[in-house]
């Protein structure tokens, strides 16, 4: 089992380094070099026994204290403290915290977590909400009769799409692949649950506006607007993200634009709620870069020199 975890690096041992490897990635802990193998096996021994405390009740956790509580700054630099000191927390959010912090997802996905699981967790389930139930007593037929089909109907705007909720799937897949790791159950049951794609008979079809149409809105409108009218049909950017543009985002050499930002009615800054702010795009996706056609760019250009 030892050699599972410590093995010895032979080009850090050739270059002088400390070069004999602890390696915990399997089960949670990060990677460590030592002078001796006598000192690795001794910080291999202390995990174990550390590990082994705490899956000692984990019997008795609910899916609620699997995932654990969604961290705040303070409990952000216990868990910085901690994961230097390869020190493993039983949480489902220490985990992701840890694969954040390695540069694997971006931190924005990060605080996306919490209202997901806020809306899983919250689930009616024969008498009990989903974050009551033991991870080992939830059933395939949960999943099936309860789970999905109240995430696909109770979103904030009517019916999740079906994508939505697939994410949404995976997300809490990922919590329970935690809890098998935490021996809290043997085999995920929304593995096994039936999540077919809803197929819509006779869906009209979209017809696209024509630019004759458009051009038509065009001549209507006051001469003010008409070159934001213009710049949001080219380039398709949302509102909020045309309202915190900057000139700087426009590239007048290569004829894009560059979209990282979003005005939004509440935005959280240094843990304070502003209205009418500035904060991150929608989604990670939504950092992109944009062209712009050459006759809006022209326009564009005219502009720019009557504003400088």
């Amino acid at each position: 089992m030892t050699k599972k975890y410590i093995n010895q690096d032979k080009v850090k041992l050739k270059n002088g380094h400390q070069s004999w490897r602890l390696d915990l990635r399997s089960i949670s802990g990060g990677t460590i070099f030592f002078s001796t193998y006598q000192e690795a096996k001794r910080e291999l021994d202390k995990f174990l026994s550390l590990e082994k405390k705490k899956l000692e009740d984990s019997d008795t956790w609910t899916i609620k204290d699997l995932l654990g509580d969604f961290p705040d700054q303070d409990m952000m630099y216990e868990w910085d403290q901690r994961i230097k000191n390869n020190d493993p927390l039983r949480t489902f959010y220490y985990k992701e915290y840890k694969n954040m912090k390695g540069g694997k997802p971006l931190p924005d996905y990060f605080d996306s977590y919490k209202s997901i699981f806020e809306s899983i967790l919250s689930i009616n389930v024969s008498g009990k909400t989903v974050g009551q139930i033991k991870p080992r007593d939830l059933t395939v037929e949960h999943c099936e009769t309860f789970i999905l089909p109240t995430l696909m109907n109770s979103g904030k705007k009517g019916k999740r799409s079906y994508r939505t909720v697939k994410d949404m799937r995976s997300i809490f897949n990922k919590l329970m692949s935690f809890g098998k790791s935490r021996n809290c159950l043997s085999q995920n049951p929304m593995l096994d649950a039936e999540f077919i794609k809803p197929i819509i008979v006779d869906e009209p079809p979209i017809e696209k506006l024509s630019t004759d149409f458009i051009h038509e809105i065009e001549q209507h409108l006051p001469k003010s607007i008409v070159l934001a009218y213009k710049f949001a049909c080219a380039t398709g950017l949302r509102a909020g993200e045309q309202r915190a543009l900057t000139w700087d985002k426009i590239d007048f050499e290569m004829f894009e634009v560059t979209v990282s930002k979003g005005a939004k009615l509440k935005v959280v800054i240094n843990d304070e709620i502003v209205k009418h702010g500035v904060g991150k795009v929608k989604s990670t996706t939504s950092n992109r870069v944009v062209p712009i056609a050459a006759n809006v760019m022209k326009d564009l250009k005219e502009l720019y020199i009557k504003a400088r």
